[in-house]
């Protein structure tokens, strides 16, 4: 099993509180993604087979826009 960890992601139910591009209120230093941004590697991830990673993060928490 391998885990996605996307950082803060702006949809409906937080478009009251985070902006994209800007810092989400309970983290400073991150910056609030897009779902497009998050669903190539999660889709990805799901076309591995047996052969593909396991026991991975995959991390895109703080990173830039």
């Amino acid at each position: 099993m391998n885990e996605l960890v996307p950082g803060p992601v702006a949809t409906n139910a937080k478009k009251d509180i985070m902006e994209v591009g800007g810092p989400p209120p309970f983290a400073p230093s991150e910056r609030v993604k897009t779902p497009d941004l998050v669903v190539p590697l999660a889709m990805w991830l799901t076309r591995q087979g047996t052969g593909g990673p396991i026991g991975e993060s995959f991390s895109l928490a703080r990173r830039p826009l």
